[in-house]
């Protein structure tokens, strides 16, 4: 809090510490890995190829990906390489080792209550995301190394030759698709009780989520900026400030719907399709930060609207898709075995849409304003900062009818 009320140089010199800080641990942790015992990596490997007869044929090699994750506690993503010998010969191996910092917030000083690094950690060791039926699972943890200074290495698939960013709509399809049926499954097989599973956290969070509050603030704040009314003139504005009035709504009928285990953070850089070609189709999960019991729409609907807060592409994509990409995930959801009332499901797909519409208008308030984080925003948008209000105003204006038809079929469920 005192950061967030801190002058603007105070939270951009917070900021680069924070990142300083990630880069020295992570070469620091480079060197621990490499120094690592052969019989530490081979209990790896061993997982990686599911043969007890391994040995390694060379060092291991540990490089920092690139990507910037904002997970909460997240320290470091590192691909570790190497070979090992094996029955049937001399082969190349690859993990992704992510490490967790138990109780620290993201690289933005940002935590939320619905996130935790030990959810994480006990969803893989549980292996929730288990393949149930369908092409969707969670992506496999090879080992979780419980370290001695509030760490955690989690030893994980490299997903490396399945598709990132930048799905065609097929590959959309696929996911929706695979969702429904994995969390159709989920209602209908039911899950084993874990009492650590939080229920119902990231809807009843959503009048209180500091990120949609810090939305609606700037957005309230800017109402004379040319460069939001760029973005939303006219009526979009009045309407962008209108949209908080349906949070309340939107939850008391979303409290109504059936429930089960939900990813809670599904956007396409957390899941990956593979190849057809390469065994697929398959559609892997990772981040399970979130995890938790929601209703039954909430993963389809996240995928689908946090598209909408990423490139001009990708929104593109959507905007083209909507009904195909609904129509998928209600046929994965009776595939997987739930027959309940199309209502549900309807309303269920448009409720987290609220979030994102709101995501989506308060994007330029609050790169307006240079609010914490706004340089990540631009790098999700990965255009020219002029260019952004052009980009922001055909989204928001295809949200809105969503947002009004779950807002009629809310009231419809709320009645009942």
């Amino acid at each position: 809090e005192c950061q967030k009320n801190a002058p603007p140089w105070i939270q951009v010199l917070v900021l680069e510490t924070r990142i300083r800080t990630s880069h020295r641990m992570a070469i620091e942790l480079n060197d621990q890995i490499t120094e690592l015992p052969n019989s530490y990596i081979e209990r790896i490997v061993r997982s990686i190829f599911g043969s007890r007869f391994v040995r390694l044929a060379s060092g291991l090699s540990a490089e920092r990906l690139d990507a910037v994750s904002v997970g909460q506690g997240t320290v470091a993503l590192i691909r570790c390489t190497g070979t090992a010998g094996t029955l049937d010969g001399t082969k190349d191996w690859s993990a992704i080792l992510k490490v967790l910092r138990h109780g620290e917030s993201n690289r933005y000083g940002i935590s939320t209550a619905t996130a935790s690094t030990r959810w994480e950690v006990e969803a893989y060791r549980l292996n929730l995301f288990r393949r149930r039926q369908g092409p969707f699972r969670g992506a496999k943890c090879h080992f979780i190394d419980e370290r001695d200074d509030r760490t955690t290495w989690l030893w994980m698939e490299d997903l490396a030759s399945f598709s990132g960013a930048n799905w065609n709509p097929s590959q959309y399809l696929l996911a929706a698709r695979g969702i429904g049926e994995f969390r159709g499954s989920c209602i209908t097989e039911g899950i084993e009780e874990q009492p650590w599973l939080v229920k119902n956290s990231v809807v009843s969070e959503l009048p209180v989520q500091p990120i949609l509050v810090a939305m609606q603030e700037a957005l309230e704040a800017t109402e004379q900026s040319d460069y939001v009314r760029a973005a939303l003139p006219g009526t979009l504005y009045e309407k962008s400030i209108r949209l908080k009035d349906n949070i309340d709504l939107f939850v008391a009928a979303a409290m109504k719907l059936p429930s089960t285990l939900a990813h809670n953070d599904c956007h396409v850089r957390n899941l990956f399709v593979s190849d057809p070609e390469n065994g697929g189709p398959e559609v892997v999960a990772i981040d399970f930060a979130r995890v938790g019991i929601e209703h039954l729409g909430i993963d389809a609907g996240d995928l689908f609207g946090s598209g909408f807060t990423w490139t001009d592409s990708e929104s593109d994509t959507l905007m083209g898709i909507v009904e195909p990409y609904y129509s998928a995930w209600l046929k994965g959801l009776h595939a997987g075995g739930w027959d309940g009332p199309d209502l549900h499901a309807r309303f269920g797909f448009l409720a987290p849409l609220l979030r994102r519409s709101i995501n989506v208008a308060g994007i330029p308030a609050y790169i307006d304003q240079r609010l914490n984080g706004y340089e990540f925003t631009l790098q999700r948008y990965e255009g020219a900062e002029e260019d952004l209000p052009a980009s922001i105003r055909p989204r928001f204006e295809f949200l809105l009818p969503l947002i009004e038809e779950g807002t009629q079929l809310a009231r419809q469920i709320v009645d009942t």
